[in-house]
């Protein structure tokens, strides 16, 4: 009997500091409630309730995972932005105009509707409908290329090239464009021919790179590649492993814009701990296919 008398005033106890502690802290309660709502599964919380848990609990070794949920976040939120302008905002301007032509002529709605079809179609008209009858968009590409050819067991030369995939002639110098590859993959004198300049260290994305740039020295027509550099690599590094394939990283810089966008934005770095906005904004070029010599690709 005594032993459950005890129990039960231990137990008061702790529920009456608990609620002192609640009341005292209630941010932390909260945060501990969202957790446990969770089943403390990092992945299921939304980012700004976990934001709002690290900032009362903290969280060691968070900031990586942070940094690819921003990025998620960020990617998420582009594609639905594209959704509503190009699928949500359209259906419901054609429901306004359905909606308005099954009305009464002298009914308000009606008019209203009549004269928002036409204020939207001298929009399309003015914005994109005459542009596209006068003046026609020009279509500017341009991609990364590569050959590989084996001249020995230890040594593969790597051959880079840059491709005009449009429709339309670049002048010169109006593609500039960067590579960037792991340092320690690279010797100084495996460095045979690049057609532009050569870093040693490159700053923008804060781990050992080298970098090679340059611009196109003469025009380049239509499928006209252009070579930009010759490199020797030992065999096993373009081989990579079964699980992790090789990659360099490239960014170009040309009429059509700065590539690459959101949606192909290497996430390498993310697990390096970069926020998501100083993020390396390149593209990831990926050597597969390299255990048989004879089947050499790369994916962008």
């Amino acid at each position: 009997m005594k032993k459950r008398i005890k129990k039960f005033f231990v137990n008061l106890k702790q529920r009456i500091s608990n609620a002192y502690q609640t009341i005292r802290h209630p941010s932390s309660y909260l945060a501990k409630f969202i957790l446990r709502l969770y089943g403390y599964n990092k992945d299921k919380i939304p980012l700004p309730l976990l934001m709002f848990v690290i900032n009362q609990n903290g969280w060691a070794g968070v900031s990586i995972y942070l940094t690819r949920r921003e990025y998620q976040e960020e990617l998420k939120r582009s594609k639905r932005q594209k959704i509503v302008n190009y699928f949500i905002l359209p259906l419901i301007i054609i429901l306004v105009i359905f909606l308005g032509g099954i009305q009464k002529g002298d009914n308000f709605f009606f008019g209203f509707a009549q004269n928002l079809l036409s204020d939207i179609i001298l929009i399309l008209l003015v914005i994109y409908f005459l542009p596209q009858i006068l003046i026609k968009p020009k279509n500017y590409k341009v991609s990364l290329e590569n050959k590989c050819s084996y001249l020995s067991e230890e040594k593969s030369e790597l051959i880079l090239s840059i491709k005009n995939t449009g429709e339309e002639v670049f002048k010169k110098e109006e593609v500039h464009w960067e590579i960037f590859i792991p340092s320690g993959d690279l010797l100084e004198d495996d460095i045979a021919y690049v057609e532009g300049a050569v870093e040693a260290n490159s700053d923008e994305i804060l781990l050992p790179m080298r970098k090679f740039s340059g611009l196109n020295n003469t025009p380049m027509f239509i499928d006209q590649e252009i070579l930009i550099a010759r490199l020797f690599f030992r065999a096993d590094i373009l081989s990579g492993t079964q699980y992790s394939p090789y990659k360099i990283y490239y960014r170009f810089r040309t009429i059509g814009g700065n590539f690459p966008s959101l949606e192909k934005v290497t996430t390498d770095f993310l697990d390096a701990g970069f926020p998501i906005e100083k993020s390396p904004n390149v593209g990831e070029y990926v050597f597969d296919n390299l255990y048989d010599p004879t089947r050499f690709s790369a994916k962008r």
